[in-house]
């Protein structure tokens, strides 16, 4: 049997130099009534960097939120924004895309486009749903900050140094020092915390969601550590 043998070359690689170009995206420019949990979809003109794809260069915002939290989905040329709770109702909301890269680097054209929710009602009060440190913890250390994620977006009007409040050994000290964007997580810092304290959080029933549904008044406490650690 006479062996059999082949030989073949390959062409030259191409490198794609073309715009990378939003095709369509999902709630179109100007739409009504669109549904507060809609997930919102861009589709490119050729497969994205999955990376490439963040809050900075996929963003979403409303009045008052300058940035909404949620988490996005990637599939070939396809990327998907799934708010992390629903959108406000009867309001306007902007979609800007900048920064989205293609496998080879190019970044799209800048996109901005913007569409009006359905008039629902939102009668749901925001809840604490984390602090930081936890409820009732112990030996907290002593440049430890106060975080505090809520389940919906503040009106940020009402997130201030009269709705929060930090307390040790029966007096009142730090303050607000941060605002996430979407108005969701706050951040207190006390500077150096007291020593063998309980830490009291206290936040008060003004702080109001976006459709003014007050939060519940709330109180976390945890106890600190006896030294600072400096190593």
């Amino acid at each position: 049997m006479i062996p059999f043998g082949s030989t073949f070359t390959t062409g030259a690689g191409q490198t794609d130099n073309g715009p990378l170009v939003v095709s369509t995206l999902t709630p179109p420019q100007n739409a009504a009534n669109v549904a507060v949990n809609t997930t919102i979809v861009a589709t490119f003109n050729k497969t994205i960097n999955p990376l490439s794809v963040t809050a900075a260069s996929f963003r979403v915002s409303y009045p008052g939120v300058s940035s909404v939290t949620g988490s996005y989905t990637i599939n070939g040329a396809t990327a998907s924004f799934a708010p992390a709770s629903p959108l406000p109702g009867d309001t306007t909301i902007s979609v800007q895309i900048s920064g989205v890269q293609d496998l080879s680097g190019i970044a799209n054209n800048f996109v901005a486009a913007s569409f009006h929710t359905a008039a629902v009602a939102d009668t749901d009060p925001p809840t604490v749903v984390s602090v930081t440190p936890t409820d009732g913890s112990t030996d907290v250390g002593l440049n430890s900050t106060v975080v505090v994620t809520f389940s919906e977006s503040l009106n940020p009007a009402t997130v201030t140094n009269n709705t929060f409040a930090l307390f040790a050994n029966g007096s009142r000290f730090g303050s607000i020092s941060s605002v996430s964007p979407d108005a969701r997580t706050v951040t207190l810092n006390g500077g150096t915390l007291p020593a063998a304290s309980t830490v009291t959080l206290a936040i008060t029933g003004s702080v109001k969601d976006l459709a003014s549904n007050p939060l519940a008044d709330f109180t976390a406490s945890f106890s600190t550590t006896g030294s600072l650690d400096t190593s």
